[in-house]
């Protein structure tokens, strides 16, 4: 703020100790302009004494920047850790200090009168190119097992909602501060993605202060057993579906990839197929992936974890107050499905309940769940949605039953196929008034969307699904609440 009111941001560069140290966050500086530099490593403050200079030059310490500044600004930075915010006195060693200056030719560290490092900037900013050979990875081809012709429902959905995967996640997020600066207007806690107003409390005009952003993020690595591209597609669809469910754009993508050693042939196919999921989810949403990271070689002998694409969304909404909620808002409102349910349950949290393996997973059409999210988005815009959940772990009822917990209310789904009722595909479970209704059909043909009425809104608080459930809310809602609390304590 300093620097911007003195209107000397033009005179310096900044950036915060990363993956390589001093010397990234140095060097990566100075290569875009095409300098070079010179860095004392023996002038860097340590918090150890006796350590190697190349440990004073790369180690990873959090919390640590790096400086580049015109002459007439260093004496200004310097004041500001130093006395201002007293860094010597917050801990032994810290504080801020000159260790090098920029230059033309080589970039270059000097530790103790030996020159250990003399050479261009752009060597080692440039990625190593690998040509490796990659082989196609081998499918599972799971045999499914008929689901049982008689299945106890109620205790099949008490199972679930009591899952690790399921369950509440407030013993995790209960333990720490969600509100951050005030600006928090909806937790991931309470919904499928957390909505903030990150301009909330800064001298931006007002129009911009209500501006909110919202994240989601996708990805079940169970999926990854059975198809890397498929698993990686999910994840990218997932997050996407989470930001537009609250009424939100997506504006861009980030990943954190987990796959197995990329010298073995196979594994090294997961990892070219899961990059490929991701380009092509990326090219049709039309989001961009602005940034990710990767961990290779997680195995154990012979035995790699499955392929794992974690993604992030993050989505903007002009005026946060006008986030769409997670939960159903009034009685007598219908539900409705964007999309159509699969009967593949292969990977699904189902699959793990009842310990039986169920075949291959669904697929994921990308050209029509991309329709389906340009359809949740415009219904939005024309405000014809109460409330919108997207549908992933556990599927159709358990998306459902979490959009009644923490709340006075209930529903009532009609009769539909087990199948149909947990499997895991995209898609959106909506409340639709029943003014707003025909409207609402009329954009859907627009759309070329299959919209479906499958129940409506109660003012009890009991689930219903056709004959074969009819349960308490507050009992349900217990057993989600304290699943995974319960799984901590043993």
């Amino acid at each position: 703020a300093e620097l911007k009111k003195k209107k000397l941001l033009n005179k310096v560069s900044f950036k915060d100790m990363g993956a390589g140290g001093n010397v990234c966050a140095s060097v990566e500086q100075i290569d875009c302009h095409e300098f070079g530099a010179e860095v004392d490593l023996g002038k860097i403050h340590l918090g150890e004494k006796n350590l190697p200079p190349h440990i004073i030059a790369c180690a990873e310490t959090q919390e640590r920047f790096c400086w580049i500044c015109h002459p007439k600004v260093t004496k200004l930075i310097l004041k500001n850790y130093n006395e201002k915010w007293a860094l010597p006195k917050v801990s032994q060693g810290a504080q801020a200090k000159v260790v090098g200056k920029v230059k033309n030719g080589n970039y270059v560290l000097n530790y103790r009168g030996a020159k250990l490092v003399d050479a261009p900037a752009k060597l080692l900013t440039e990625g190593l190119l690998y040509n490796r050979k990659w082989g196609k990875p081998a499918q599972t081809h799971s045999r499914a097992s008929q689901l049982p012709k008689r299945m106890d429902l109620k205790k099949i959905l008490r199972q679930l909602l009591a899952s690790e995967n399921i369950s509440s996640r407030r013993p995790i997020f209960e333990k720490y501060d969600k509100q951050v600066q005030g600006g928090t207007i909806a937790d991931a806690g309470r919904g499928t993605s957390a909505v903030i107003k990150p301009l909330i409390n800064t001298s931006a005009p007002a129009k911009s202060k209500k501006i909110g952003i919202t994240i989601g993020v996708g990805g079940s690595s169970s999926l990854g057993k059975f198809d890397a591209k498929l698993q990686s597609i999910h994840a990218v669809c997932e997050a996407v579906a989470n930001v537009v469910s609250t009424g939100a754009k997506p504006l861009a993508l980030t990943d954190c990839l987990n796959y197995g050693n990329p010298e073995k042939l196979a594994q090294m196919g997961q990892f070219v197929a899961g990059i490929e999921g991701l380009r092509e989810s990326a090219k049709e949403f039309k989001t961009p992936f602005v940034s990710g990271n990767v961990s290779l070689y997680n195995e154990n002998g012979q035995t790699a974890i499955n392929p794992s694409a974690l993604v992030s969304c993050i989505g903007k909404l002009e005026n946060a107050e006008n986030i769409i909620p997670s939960k159903f808002q009034n009685a007598g409102n219908f539900i409705i499905l964007i999309g159509e349910r699969s009967k593949n349950l292969g990977g699904s949290e189902l699959e793990k309940i009842i310990k039986k393996k169920l075949g291959q997973p669904f697929d994921i059409n990308l050209k029509k769940f991309t329709k389906e999210v340009e359809f949740a988005s415009e219904s939005t815009q024309k405000n014809l949605l109460e409330s919108a959940r997207d549908i992933h772990r556990g599927g159709l009822l358990i998306t459902t039953c979490k959009q009644v917990f923490e709340t006075n209310l209930g529903f009532e789904l009609k009769n539909t196929e087990t199948e149909k009722l947990f499997s895991e595909n995209p898609g959106f479970v909506i409340e639709i008034t029943p003014q707003n209704f025909e409207k609402f059909k009329k954009l859907a043909t627009k759309f070329k969307i299959k919209i479906t009425k499958i129940g409506k809104v109660l003012n009890e608080p009991r689930i219903k699904i056709g004959t074969n459930i009819d349960e308490p809310l507050n009992k349900l809602e217990k057993v989600w609440n304290e699943g995974l609390r319960k799984k901590l304590k043993s």
